[in-house]
């Protein structure tokens, strides 16, 4: 992804966290030296396996919402 530019001559390094996608592939490529580490998001939460799991998760949420939202009306 371009994410870290490497200076040979000058002996550094760049990183643009723009082009990051945290794919992990430089702590690979630098494991030997550990010169990389990466840490997990905070708040990240793991996508849904199937839609059977996204409708299980959500159809109460929506139910709920729409139940407000019926006994508010005018």
């Amino acid at each position: 992804m371009g994410a870290i530019t490497v200076d040979v001559r000058a002996k550094s390094f760049a990183w643009n966290e723009a082009r990051c996608v945290g794919c992990g592939l430089c702590v690979l490529a630098c494991h030997a030296r550990q010169a990389l580490a990466m840490s997990p998001v905070p708040d990240y939460r793991l996508p849904y396996r199937s839609w059977f799991s996204l409708l299980v998760r959500g159809v109460p949420n929506m139910l709920g919402t729409a139940w407000r939202v019926w006994g508010r009306r005018a």
